[in-house]
Parts: C-alpha cells; sequence; structure tokens
C-alpha cells in the first residue's frame, strides 16, 4: 500500500509540474506587466488580460494541491524507510502548509484584482490588491519553502529514501528560495516583492525539484535506491 501511494504521489507531483507550468503560460502569455508605480497603467493591464491571468491563477492553485499529495507522500517514504527521521519528514510537511495557504490568498488576490479591473473598479483599489498578492507571494512565503527545501535535502542524504543526487536539487531550490527573500526591500524595481525577478530565481529551481522528486517517486516502487 505505501508503494503504491508513493507512486500516486509522484503522479500528483507530476501533474502539479504540468499545471504549474501551464499556469505559468498563461500569465506569461498576457505579457510583462507596467512597472508597479503606474497605477492607471496595471489597472489597464488587468482589464485587457484578466482571463489569462485569472486561468493561470487558478491552474497554479490546482497545482499547490496536488503538490500536497506529492509532499505527504515523500513523509510517508522517510515514514516507511527510516523511522528514526518520521518528526523531520512531518516538519517537511508543516513548512508547505504554512507556504501553501500563503499562496492560495497570494493568488486569490491576483485573481480579485483582476476581477476588479475588469469589471471598470478603482485603480487604485486594483493596484493594492495586485501588490498584495505580490507581497505575500514574495519573502514571507519563500521563508517556508526555503525551509522544506532544507529540509527535504537532509532527509535524502541522511536516509537515502530517494537517490541522494536528488539532494543536490533540493539544496539549489533553497539558494534559488534564500536569493529571493531581500527582495523584500527592492521597493519596485524588477528584484523586488512586486518584480520579476525573485519569482525567476525561486520558481524555476523550485520547478526542478518538483519535476525530479515527482519522476523518483514515481520509479521508486520498482526500482531500488541506491
Amino acid at each position: 500500500m505505501a508503494s503504491r501511494f508513493t507512486s500516486l504521489a509522484g503522479w500528483a507531483g507530476l501533474a502539479a509540474f504540468v499545471l504549474f507550468v501551464g499556469g505559468l503560460v498563461l500569465e506569461g502569455s498576457a505579457g510583462p506587466s507596467p512597472t508597479f508605480r503606474d497605477t492607471a497603467a496595471i489597472s489597464r493591464y488587468l482589464h485587457d488580460h484578466a482571463s489569462l491571468l485569472i486561468g493561470g491563477g487558478l491552474a497554479i492553485c490546482s497545482a499547490l494541491m496536488l503538490e500536497l499529495v506529492l509532499v505527504v507522500g515523500f513523509r510517508e517514504l522517510v515514514r516507511g524507510g527510516a523511522a528514526d527521521w518520521t518528526s523531520a519528514g512531518t516538519l517537511f510537511v508543516l513548512f508547505y502548509v504554512v507556504a501553501y495557504p500563503l499562496g492560495l490568498v497570494a493568488t486569490g488576490l491576483l485573481i480579485a484584482a483582476a476581477n476588479e479591473a475588469g469589471n471598470g473598479g478603482d485603480a487604485g483599489a486594483v493596484r493594492a490588491l495586485w501588490g498584495g498578492g505580490y507581497s505575500i507571494l514574495g519573502a514571507v512565503t519563500y521563508l517556508p519553502l526555503m525551509f522544506a527545501s532544507v529540509t527535504y535535502a537532509l532527509l535524502v542524504q541522511a536516509t537515502g529514501v530517494l537517490p541522494r543526487w536528488t539532494a543536490w536539487v533540493g539544496w539549489i531550490a533553497a539558494l534559488g528560495a534564500a536569493a529571493a527573500i531581500p527582495a523584500a526591500f527592492g521597493g519596485s524595481a524588477p528584484y523586488s516583492q512586486v518584480g520579476p525577478v525573485p519569482g525567476l530565481i525561486q520558481g524555476i529551481p523550485g520547478l526542478a525539484w518538483l519535476l525530479v522528486a515527482s519522476i523518483t517517486m514515481i520509479r521508486r516502487p520498482r526500482a531500488a535506491i541506491t
């Protein structure tokens, strides 16, 4: 049963990866957002691309829910293969339990901003919702993700429940999240809470970890770990 759930968790993670990429493609199709200083331009941008941004946000929310299955599956893998490390596996899950609501609330604010703009709402309110969403997606969310990646890397290195080389992917994801945290002090520059750079330096390694962890968990019940 544990092996079956491990495989199921891996497939859920793979589905989450596809949804994450799909959501980002939808949001990217709207083109780069205007500078955060230009309230009127932000409102026009969200009004013109509301459907793409809302669709992308919903895809990413769905991905978060599926990634939770992967996270629980990894914890069960640790519990079954290295019982002494179960508490650390639970801690790994808890870091994500902290991060997920933040991500959902942030995405909800971004969707609310797109809806408000699409309905011709006040540009200042639209800007506040947009900025609030990105601020929550910033350092506040990157912190628990960084600790989760560190925990994953340490667990894999210590227990070998997944191939130990995947721990290096976890370390890279942790470094990406850590490098994005100081963007909280960046104002409205590209490297800021409302800029694109932090999302890239955290998101790309994070997606790479998700893909690697998913594939290795799918293969885990059928292959010996070395």
